[in-house]
Formats: structure tokens, C-alpha cells, sequence
């Protein structure tokens, strides 16, 4: 009697349920890891879009002469920067509180630095007679210098305003415990500014007289306004704070 005939059956490949976990995981594609993006600077740009490119970084030089005869700015910029200088010879804090309306002027309604190197009071010390006139000369310095602060961060909310301590120079050796106290009192103030807001800080204390420390080799002949050597140094003492 003849067989009967049964057809062949293809043997099915298993599906992937039933596999192996070894299998599977063999058969698993491998993610592709998503190269992570640069953080932007906090300091430089902290409310910013951070897809938004910055070909250059806006900085706005404000205060007296050390301001005005500084000619070579951040020369070691990791990013190109567009310097504007306002700075203007013998500026005092009082004139810069009462005109810094005026001062600003030449600046567009749109503009908007992502940093402000800010030096004045060094002309306000006089030669008071008393005690107690140096005392109020140097509360005067200190209250104008809070106004001119305040203004600028409401003026340029998303912008770090850099304040540079006055200079205990050469020449003006015999004032330098008032600079001390002014210096003192806006360090304490730009604290306040930082403690005081969610964000970032938006004041920055820069104490110069740290590395110059009053040596005759970083200033002119007059014993007051720095030569290319101390510009150098503050050039690398603000570079380490917004860079």
C-alpha cells in the first residue's frame, strides 16, 4: 500500500517574542547618543534664547579717564567683542549720577550690552578739611555709586555690570583708607544685588587693587592713571570673572 503523501512544511522562523534574551538583545538597535550642546555663558547671557547665536559680545566701557585711555580691551577674548566707550576725562560719581541720562544718549533704544565695565569715584576725593567732612564726602561716593548701579540694572536688566574698585594709586596715597571704605560699601552692595535676586548676579565686584596693589610700575608718570602694564593686569583680573 502506498504512503500517503504529506506535504513539506517550511519551518517558520521564530518571531521575536519568542527569542532569547540574548537573541533580542543582538537584534536590539543601538541607540544613537545625542551629542550634547554647549551651555551658554550664565554670566554673558543669562535670560537669553539659548539657540540664539552670538556673532560678538557687546561690551559698554562707562566711568572717568581710566575708562576713556583704555584702549585695549579684553584682548584675549575667546569670542570677538564690539567695544562702545563712554568714558569721559575727570568724571566724578556725582556728575555720572545727575547726567548718566545724558551720557548714554549716543546709545540706540534696542541696545542691549552683554557686559559693562563700570570705573568712577577716584575724582570725588578731595582734601576734607575734618573728619567729619571726609566721612560725608565718602557716604556722598558710595550713595551715587549705588544710584548709578541701580539704574544700570534697570536700564540693561539681562546685562553684567562689572564694577571695577577704585585704584589706590601712587598718587593719592594719603586717601587710601576713604577708597577702602567706598570699595568696602559696594562690595557689600553688589552681595545684596546677588542675595537679593533669583537669577544670576548681575553686579560683579572686580577688586583691582588686588594685583596692582598702588606698585608705581603699573601707572603713569602721574602716579594716577594706569600705563599698558596695569591695563594688562586688569585686563586678566576681568577675563577670570565673564569668561
Amino acid at each position: 500500500m502506498a504512503s500517503e503523501y504529506m506535504p513539506s512544511r517550511k519551518k517558520r522562523k521564530p518571531s521575536r517574542n519568542t527569542l532569547n534574551k540574548d537573541t533580542r538583545t543582538l537584534l536590539r538597535k543601538t541607540p544613537r547618543k545625542k551629542q550634547s550642546k554647549p551651555k551658554p555663558n550664565p554670566k554673558l547671557n543669562p535670560k537669553s534664547n539659548p539657540k540664539k547665536k552670538m556673532d560678538a559680545i557687546e561690551i559698554l566701557l562707562l566711568g572717568s579717564s581710566i575708562i576713556h585711555q583704555w584702549t585695549s580691551i579684553l584682548p584675549d577674548s575667546p569670542m570677538p567683542l564690539h567695544i562702545t566707550n563712554l568714558g569721559i576725562n575727570g568724571l566724578t560719581t556725582q556728575q555720572m549720577s545727575s547726567n548718566l541720562e545724558t551720557i548714554l544718549q549716543p546709545l540706540s533704544e534696542t541696545y542691549e550690552p552683554s557686559v559693562i565695565l563700570f570705573y568712577c569715584g577716584s575724582n570725588d576725593v578731595s582734601h576734607p578739611q575734618t573728619p567729619q567732612a571726609e566721612t560725608q564726602e565718602t557716604q556722598e561716593i558710595i550713595r551715587n555709586t549705588e544710584q548709578i548701579l541701580e539704574y544700570l540694572q534697570d536700564r540693561f536688566p539681562e546685562t553684567l555690570v562689572v564694577y571695577l574698585s577704585i585704584l589706590k594709586c601712587p598718587g593719592r596715597s594719603k586717601f587710601s583708607a576713604q577708597i577702602e571704605k567706598v570699595n568696602h560699601a559696594v562690595r557689600n552692595f553688589s552681595k545684596k544685588a546677588r542675595s537679593g535676586k533669583k537669577g544670576p548676579s548681575r553686579i560683579q565686584f572686580v577688586d583691582l587693587n588686588l594685583e596692582i596693589r598702588a606698585n608705581p610700575e603699573f601707572f603713569q608718570h602721574d602716579g594716577v592713571h594706569l600705563n599698558p602694564m596695569g591695563y594688562q593686569i586688569s585686563n586678566a583680573m576681568i577675563s577670570k570673572q565673564i569668561f
